[in-house]
């Protein structure tokens, strides 16, 4: 293979990895700590429980359910004060 030579050879031109301290700095410093900026485990039922699964429908059937509905109790409206006649005009 004619060409085959060329591919198989590492590019070094216009490289400079092998010279120390010849390529910027990192702007970000690495740390060795953990980082718990996004970290949610603390909060309750912020993940998923994949064993547990509850459900309020237990003996009940899906086809026919019967739900419990709140009562209410219906007042009366009130009736409206009263002020004045606005189309009266005996006065004019």
């Amino acid at each position: 293979m004619f060409g085959s030579r060329d591919y198989n050879k590492p590019s070094v031109y216009n490289s400079n990895l092998d010279i120390e301290r010849s390529s910027p700095r990192s702007y970000v410093m690495e740390v060795n700590k953990p980082n718990y900026c996004l970290n949610i485990s603390d909060v309750a039922g912020s993940s998923p429980r994949v064993v547990k699964f509850l459900t309020a429908r237990k003996g009940s059937n899906p086809l026919n359910p019967i739900y419990q509905l709140p009562h209410v109790e219906i007042k009366p409206a009130t009736p409206l004060k009263f002020k004045r006649d606005t189309l009266k005009t005996d006065d004019i």
